[in-house]
């Protein structure tokens, strides 16, 4: 590849970034700094300068190697000064022009714009160079009615109202911040029984048979669990063996009473004797029934697979499962400590069951505990009940979901800022 190609490539170039930076002007100022200093990448010349023509006249826009032009200066006045007595119409050249600046001059006014530049030097300019310069002043023009009045307005005002703009910004900010919202928190729920019945071990044992199933419906004394009654019924049998044999010893001393005074002596310690074997007979059978517990009442019978109970040993008071009424159920929430804020009885809640995620069942609240502890669910919350509204399609008991508890109206800013302030404080801690 010859020198003459490398540079022709190299202008052509150049070229294309003085017409990609006069399209990315912003002002008249930086496109007639690109007509002054960038062309002469292109079209090589000693001295450059732009003008402009509007209401006021004649005016140096700018020079090369210049940044900030006199226009009362020489250069500036013998420029205002030729193109007030021949305005340039069109891609000229001259010879000669001003004896203190170099000889040959390119004038190159902007097609149908107000203004132009030329380029001045000691070579003469070649027809090759007029052709460039017509693109160049083609491309310049295009840029310039691109930065016309409307758009220099709309800079200017967005320069003079920026702090105008961001005012406003923040006073719509503040406004926003001080808009009222509810305090709300979402926490985990489950539906219970709001009156449950325990159901507990009566004896020390060993349970044979859960007869029910979790959720069975139940009436009142229907057996619910039987323990094993072995000894029990050992027990039993033992103690009405000897209460019967006291019987007999208790005839037969009466029939002796008659005739013998000791026989007398002893019939009453004999009676007290029958009267305890019959209480322990009335003990063991009493113990027997208690082998199997049946419903107090109608219900629902609450408890895990009965095959954990089944075979376990029990103590007295151990609780087995529970009996609930299906009528009478309430919400426990366990709302989380990091999300609690000040809640009274009667706030609304909203429960969406897990089942059913799209349909709002309202409750009020009830109870909210007065210290957190650490919920099933492995974190520290408040222990809170609801109860479901009046109307509302009573859930069935166990069913888990979501609660979205209601509160007092507060600041936007206080509602979206209370945790992140808060985990600052405790980071800071303060």
């Amino acid at each position: 590849m010859t020198e003459t190609l490398h540079r022709q490539i190299a202008g052509l170039g150049h070229l294309l970034d003085i017409e990609r930076e006069a399209r990315e002007a912003t002002t008249p100022a930086a496109l007639a700094f690109v007509m002054v200093n960038r062309t002469r990448l292109v079209l090589p010349c000693d001295m450059a300068a732009a003008w402009t023509m509007g209401a006021t006249g004649i005016r140096v826009a700018a020079v090369s190697a210049v940044s900030d032009v006199d226009q009362n200066g020489p250069f500036a006045q013998w420029l205002i000064g030729r193109l007030r007595k021949q305005a340039v119409s069109q891609i000229m050249t001259e010879s000669g022009s001003w004896s203190e600046a170099p000889t040959e001059a390119l004038w190159c006014p902007l097609p149908g714009g107000p203004g132009g530049f030329v380029l001045l030097r000691h070579l003469p300019w070649q027809e090759a160079d007029k052709r460039i310069a017509e693109r160049l002043a083609a491309t310049f023009a295009h840029a310039s009615k691109a930065l016309g009045p409307q758009r220099i307005a709309h800079n200017l005002w967005m320069r003079t109202n920026r702090r105008r703009i961001l005012a406003g910004a923040a006073a719509l900010m503040l406004l926003l911040a001080m808009l009222p919202v509810r305090q709300s928190a979402v926490a985990p729920a489950t539906v219970v029984a709001s009156k449950p019945l325990a159901i507990t071990a009566p004896v020390d044992g060993i349970i044979a048979e859960v007869v029910v199933q979790p959720y069975d419906a139940v009436t009142a004394d229907q057996p619910l669990v039987r323990f094993d009654s072995t000894q029990a019924r050992g027990r039993l049998q033992l103690a009405r063996n000897s209460e019967r044999v006291a019987a007999a010893d208790l005839l037969k001393t009466r029939q002796r009473a008659f005739s013998d005074a000791d026989a007398s002596a002893s019939l009453s310690q004999t009676a007290a004797q029958l009267d305890l074997h019959r209480s322990e007979a009335a003990f063991a059978q009493e113990l027997l029934d208690r082998t199997q517990i049946k419903a107090e009442r109608s219900g629902i019978v609450l408890f895990n697979d009965p095959q954990e109970w089944t075979g376990k040993p029990v103590t007295v008071g151990e609780r087995i499962m529970t009996l609930a009424d299906p009528a009478q159920v309430m919400l426990q929430i366990s709302l989380p400590a990091d999300d609690a804020f000040l809640l009274k009885p009667g706030a609304e809640v909203a429960f969406y069951l897990n089942i059913e995620p799209l349909r709002q069942i309202d409750a009020a609240l009830t109870h909210v505990a007065y210290e957190a502890k650490m919920a099933p669910e492995g974190f520290l919350a408040y222990r809170m009940t609801a109860d479901f509204a009046k109307g509302e399609a009573l859930p069935r008991i166990g069913l888990k979901g979501i609660a979205t508890v209601y509160g007092e109206r507060v600041s936007l800013a206080r509602f979206l800022f209370r945790k992140p302030l808060a985990a600052l404080r405790r980071q800071l801690r303060l």
